[in-house]
This record gives C-alpha cells, structure tokens and sequence, in this order.
C-alpha cells in the first residue's frame, strides 16, 4: 500500500504544465538578481573491516567528519563563487597485534571571480589551495599547494534555480486549485527574483525564516491577485514549492574563458613541483523545458610542468576533455542525470580515458538528501592534470576499466 501511494504522487506531481515555448524560453532567458547566498553541510561516516586467517589477524576502524562551506555573489559587473571544504579523518588499524594509527587533517579552497565591463566582456582572477598535515604516530607531513590563475573571456552563466521555483509555485497552486489563471512571463520574474532575496536571508531560529519566507511569498502573490483562496492547503503547497524548488542548482547561458595559471607545491618532502598552463574554457548550459536541463564543456589545457626531485628533462603536457550529462528535474524533490565523458592526454605518450556518469538524488526532508553516484572508465596511460579551478578532468587511468558506485545522506545545516 505504501509503494503504491508513493508511485501515485510522483505520478501527479510530474504533471507538466509547461509545454509552450515561451515557458521554456523563461528559464533560458532569465537574469538573475543581485544576490548574495551562502550554504553550509555536515558530512559523518564511520566504517569498519577485518581479516583473519591462520598467520594473519587484521581490522581497521575509520571515521571521518567533513564541513562544507559555499557562496555565490551574483551582480551586473561581477559573478563570484567560493567553495571551502574541511575535512578530518580519523584511522586506527590492528595487524596482528601492531597497533597503528594516523590523523589526516586536511582542507580545499577554490574561488572564481569574474568582472564584466563591457557587452559579457570579463576577466577573472581564480584561486585553488590545498593544505594537508598527516599524522602518523612520531611523524607529520606538511603540504600546502597553491594555484592562481588569471582568465579573459566573453559570455556568462546565469544561475537559474530561482526561476524554476517560481515555476514550481506556479504549477503547484494551479494542480492544487489556489490559481485563478497562470503567471504571466512578468509575475514569474518578479516571484523568482523576490525568492532570490528571502532565501539568502538568514535566522538563528529557523522556524522564524520559515515565516518570513511565506509570509514574503504571499504578499506578492496576493499584490498580483492571483489567489483563488488562501486556506491552509494553499500555504502547504507554497511551503513545498519554495523548500524543495529552491535545491535545484540549474544554469543557463555560454562562456569563452582564456587564461594561464601557475601552481607550486610547498612544505611537502616527496616534491618540489611547479607548473605553469594556458588554458581554454568552453561552457554551454541549456535548459530544454521545465524539467530536462543539457550541459556541454570542453577545455584545452597545456604547458610547462617542472619536478625538482626528478633528473628528468621538463615536461610539456597537453589535455583535450569533453563533457555531456542530460538532466531531468521531474519533481520539485528530485533529479537524475546520465553523462558522457571524453579525454587526451599528451606526455612523451598519447593517452586517452572515455567514460558515463549517472546521478541521483532524493530530498527526505528539506534538509536530508539521500544521492547515489555511479561511473565508469576506460583508459591508457592517461594522467590527470590536477588543476581544476576553471578546468578540470579526470583521474589517472592505466591500461584498466574502472567503476564505481557511492550512496550518500547529506544534511545541510544552511
């Protein structure tokens, strides 16, 4: 019975109301507001394993606890994004009664900063960093690596997900009977670009954002007088369009990014590396409808890469990756995408790596997302550049096939 309830919501829910073209130009041409947002994440796993054998008695426990920091700051002269993520782990392994144990600290940042000035004309200034310290009984290793890089380029990404929660608003009020008529192409950007301001305002208390927040909603609804009745079944569904729409982080639009970036390895005792690139950056995000969202890049990665530690000659590497992923949006609680990917590797040889991705996810709550992430990989003698403020690539592949599948529950704090 309750496989059976479920399978008649979803079926509801995916009800299109949006099959002319001018709804689906909505979300291609839409502009974002000035708006400031900022995201937090708690991420916990623990796990355990052994061996026994007649010589060999083995087990090992870890646990790992990670913070995950993102904002976006969007204007008419400038587009900035910072991702930060905090990671601790934790590992205590027993071989045989040899008991070892290590500490891993270790944290990421990347931030991309761009500044228009003239007709989608830009130039960015980037930043990737690493800091890592182990520590494994009387030792520590220290690595910190650093990567700038500078861009000029022309076009821009609008993010669009506040466009398509007011679309979720609109669809849900018209299948709950709270409409008197559909948006007009004016009612859904003045609705998403009011979204784009409440969402980024925060509360300690969050049953107080809560209020505002519909509160916020309501009143420009009812400015549009578009209300039919506005019981409790219409703030319901106000509520389930606005917590849920909002996950979906959707983009729209094309960019040519040209640049350079330098990078060094410092404190770390296994290398002295330095690496110097030019880059090319080519990025296409098309939302096709409602609920199906193409996204193309290609880059163009190459240069200069200098190992102190070895007595080799210097080296000049050059990548060509591609990527395509479909993706389907059919509910305000859920997404799944498939994906395709493609690469060379030139380095004294010629190597290659081809590949899918699928991804998925499911909203429990507006707060707990359960995802699973799956992939495959072919390849030769193809090594990863590791530089992925701007471009980035794929993991190292010998002569091999490799695959892999993660399922996750992820709790967003803010």
């Amino acid at each position: 019975m309750g496989f059976h309830f479920i399978n008649i919501s979803f079926t509801q829910e995916t009800n299109n109301y949006f099959v002319t073209e001018s709804d689906n130009n909505f979300l291609r041409d839409y502009k974002a507001p000035d708006f400031k947002f900022r995201s937090l994440t708690l991420v916990f796993d623990a796990n355990g394993q052994g061996s026994t054998t007649e010589l060999n008695n083995n087990q090992n426990l870890r646990s790992s606890t990670a913070f995950g920091f993102s904002q976006n700051f969007n204007t008419i002269k400038s587009q900035r994004t910072t991702s930060a993520i905090f990671h601790g782990n934790f590992n205590l392994s027993n071989i045989n009664a040899d008991v070892d144990y290590s500490v891993r600290l270790w944290s990421y940042h990347n931030s991309q900063n761009r500044f228009y000035f003239k007709n989608q004309w830009f130039y960015g200034i980037h930043n990737q960093s690493d800091f890592t310290l182990v520590m494994v009984e009387n030792s520590n290793v220290l690595n910190l690596i650093l990567k700038p890089a500078f861009s000029i380029g022309h076009g821009r990404i609008e993010p669009i997900g506040y466009a398509r929660v007011a679309m979720d608003v609109e669809r849900l009020l018209i299948k709950g009977g709270r409409f008197k008529s559909s948006f007009s192409e004016n009612n859904r950007t003045e609705l998403a670009n009011k979204i784009a301001v409440i969402q980024t305002k925060r509360f300690f208390d969050p049953r107080l954002g809560r209020i505002y927040q519909l509160q916020s909603l309501d009143s420009i609804l009812q400015n549009m007088d578009v209300i039919v009745d506005d019981d409790i079944a219409y703030f319901s569904l106000l509520q389930d369009a606005f917590l849920y729409g909002n996950y979906h982080y959707r983009l729209s639009g094309l960019r040519h990014e040209f640049g350079i970036t330098e990078g060094i390895n410092l404190f770390q005792a296994a290398s002295d590396e330095f690496m110097s690139y030019g880059f090319y950056k080519f990025s296409y995000f098309l939302p096709k409808s409602y609920a199906v969202q193409h996204n193309i890049t290609a880059s163009l990665l190459g240069g200069l890469l200098v190992d102190n530690t070895q007595l080799t000659q210097n080296e000049y590497p050059v990548w060509i990756d591609a990527n395509y992923e479909i993706g389907f949006y059919p509910t305000t609680r859920s997404f799944f995408s498939v994906g395709v990917v493609g690469g060379l590797n030139f380095n004294n040889t010629l190597g290659y790596i081809t590949g899918a991705n699928m991804n998925a996810y499911y909203f429990i709550s507006p707060r707990f997302r359960f995802s699973l992430d799956a992939l495959m990989r072919v390849g030769e003698n193809y090594s990863e550049h590791d530089f992925n403020i701007v471009v980035s690539n794929f993991n190292r592949m010998e002569k091999q096939t490799s695959y892999g599948f993660r399922l996750g529950l992820v709790y967003s704090i803010f």
